[in-house]
């Protein structure tokens, strides 16, 4: 759980680096969360079966875009 935050926290760093986050005016910090379940938090079926849906983000999009939907799927391999 740690390593997929991390990572999702990674790529949100990434974007905003790279313009495509907005920061606060006030504190300069990116606009992005990156939320995650513990396993005590999960469905006991989803833990059995190794499946994990506890991992969420949101992000402020910068530039002209008023509003985004933006989603995701991560393929493990």
């Amino acid at each position: 759980i740690a390593v997929l935050t991390a990572t999702a926290d990674g790529v949100l760093a990434t974007a905003f680096n790279n313009g495509i986050i907005d920061r606060d005016d006030a504190s300069k910090n990116p606009l992005y969360t990156v939320e995650s379940l513990q396993r005590d938090q999960l469905d006991p079926s989803d833990v059995a079966k190794r499946v994990y849906k506890g991992l969420s983000y949101t992000y402020t999009p910068s530039g002209a875009i008023d509003t985004v939907t933006v989603h995701g799927q991560v393929n493990l391999q």
